[in-house]
């Protein structure tokens, strides 16, 4: 995943940054007193390690809040003395909740859930129409996507219009072009991923009309709207075509990672780097498309910005030992690198390691190290 919205963070904020990861869900009858507890334990564990208690609060505040989502949700809050400058949740629950206050966001135990919920399209459909939402925040309900108009794209309801002339089968082929269009119209705004679900002749009848949809179409067996008692169900069918979806992605990349590395041991050029010093130094130039982490093996690693030229992140000292999966996050998000959540065993025992955009031996243009400031 990329984290544009962390990059503006670094790019406007100095810092120093509180972080906090814990679980908010409210399925249980003490729900409510239970995130508050957690929010207020948060809170105390930061003032503790010396974070402000004006910014403390204003994390305990935001991870406190409510959710508006019902299931099993987990919320990550980054803040500054410039108040809550970034907040995501994603679904799930996460038992052990963590928290950091240093001169980056502590973003590893997140990315970690984070990276597994992949953007989709979900299409529920039968002859009358279909349900339209587009899924990519990583909470339980669809994102609102915003409109220069104003509308609001959120669970879209489209009908055939009983007034129209024509067979019923007319009134069906329209039906599916209205859906197969908003499909298209919402896969345009970003996702690559349509789950297709509803009355088989329906979606075979939608589907017919993705053919040359720039995106994966995977059918599903349930999703019949307004289906008493079917919803569980079609939640978990959603949820394995999800994880089949990261499982496929993740071998790809690592499959061309093994390969690039491969060509570099037998002294032909590659676009593959491996360990910290040397993705480091790729992520400086703004060579890598990306970056491999395991968070936990990282963080066990100290980073010192002045050891790398070129190496700069706003204000902070360039002396300070830093730790290297927080300086690794927040340099890809600075050069819009993807972000993928690995082992060290499938990463040839080392921490990190990176897909790059260029060839390493390559007399190519890199991004100047002004852009990491």
């Amino acid at each position: 995943m990329k984290l544009p919205a962390l990059s503006q963070v670094l790019a406007n904020d100095p810092g120093p940054f509180a972080t906090a990861y814990a679980d908010v869900s409210r399925v249980a009858a003490a729900g409510d007193d239970e995130v508050t507890l957690t929010a207020r334990a948060a809170h105390d564990e930061l003032v503790a390690a010396g974070c402000p208690t004006d910014v403390a609060e204003a994390l305990q505040e935001a991870l406190g809040a409510s959710t508006h989502e019902g299931g099993e949700v987990a919320r990550v809050v980054v803040a500054s003395a410039s108040g809550v400058v970034f907040s995501a949740l994603v679904r799930g629950r996460r038992p052990q909740p963590t928290t950091s206050w240093g001169a980056l966001p502590d973003l590893g135990p997140w990315l970690a859930d984070a990276t597994l919920v992949v953007p989709f399209v979900l299409a529920r459909v039968d002859h009358a129409g279909g349900d339209v939402s587009t899924y990519s925040d990583g909470a339980s309900g669809p994102l609102r996507e915003e409109q220069e108009a104003g509308g609001d794209s959120n669970f879209l309801h489209k009908t055939g219009d009983d007034s129209r002339e024509g067979s019923v089968e007319e009134e069906w082929k329209r039906s599916a072009d209205d859906v197969a269009a908003e499909i298209t119209r919402q896969v345009t705004a970003g996702p690559s991923l349509v789950l297709l679900g509803g009355e088989p002749d329906a979606v075979s009848e939608v589907r017919a009309k993705l053919k040359h949809l720039e995106a994966e179409v995977v059918e599903l067996q349930g999703g019949r709207r307004n289906e008493d008692g079917g919803d569980a169900a079609f939640d978990e069918e959603i949820a394995e075509a999800l994880r089949g979806q990261v499982v496929a992605a993740n071998l790809d990349v690592l499959a061309q990672l093994k390969q690039r590395l491969g060509e570099r041991a037998a002294g032909s050029s590659s676009r593959g780097a491996s360990g910290v010093g040397e993705v480091l130094d790729a992520l400086v130039v703004g060579q890598v498309d990306t970056l491999l982490l395991d968070p936990v093996a990282a963080a066990e690693t100290s980073v010192t910005l002045a050891e790398h030229p070129g190496l700069s992140i706003g204000i902070i000292d360039p002396g300070q030992p830093l730790p290297a999966d927080q300086v690794l996050v927040a340099l890809a998000a600075l050069t819009d690198a993807d972000v993928r959540i690995e082992r060290v065993g499938t990463l040839g025992g080392e921490p990190v390691a990176a897909l790059l955009r260029w060839d390493n031996t390559a007399d190519a243009s890199t991004t100047s190290s002004d852009d990491l400031h």
